[in-house]
């Protein structure tokens, strides 16, 4: 299976399960990773923007999604949402395979998750099976939720 991962980050702690991810899905699939850069720079008015779920303008792809059979799709959690870049990813997305949605943030929440897929449903994307993955403060993230979206998806 041709597996595209996408995901964006501020802090980089999304890019560590991006990362993560791709190379447990690699083991056995064809996996292209890809960071979402949103065009200019970000500041604290953008978590409004989250939490409104609206979007910013984001870079090109050097790839083409239609291209893989399916998208693993992360970001971390601002005020309960999805960031604006992958709200932008989501808007202009054409796929005819399944996409994984993954989410990372220090508080338990499944709202990020939910406004997540339910925008990818919109859409008339097939959605698979989702993560939530914490990172406690001073800590190593929990990667259990991610091995098991890897075993998932490895599966279907």
């Amino acid at each position: 299976m041709k597996i595209l991962v996408v995901y964006h980050t501020l802090s980089g702690n999304t890019e560590k399960v991006a990362n993560t991810l791709a190379d447990r899905l690699s083991k056995n699939h064809e996996v292209t990773l890809k960071r979402l850069e949103p065009v200019g720079r970000y500041n604290h008015f953008h978590v409004f923007l989250a939490l409104a779920g609206l979007k910013v303008p984001i870079r090109p792809l050097d790839v083409e999604p239609l291209g893989y059979d399916a998208i693993c799709l992360g970001c971390p959690v601002w005020a309960g949402s999805p960031t604006p870049a992958v709200n932008a990813f989501i808007d202009g997305l054409e796929l005819k395979g399944v996409v994984y949605p993954f989410v990372t943030c220090a508080a338990p929440t499944t709202g990020a998750l939910k406004k997540m897929t339910s925008r990818l449903e919109r859409k008339g994307l097939k959605v698979g099976a989702s993560a939530f993955v914490s990172f406690p403060p001073k800590s190593l993230p929990k990667m259990e939720g991610i091995e098991g979206l890897a075993g998932r998806v490895a599966q279907e």
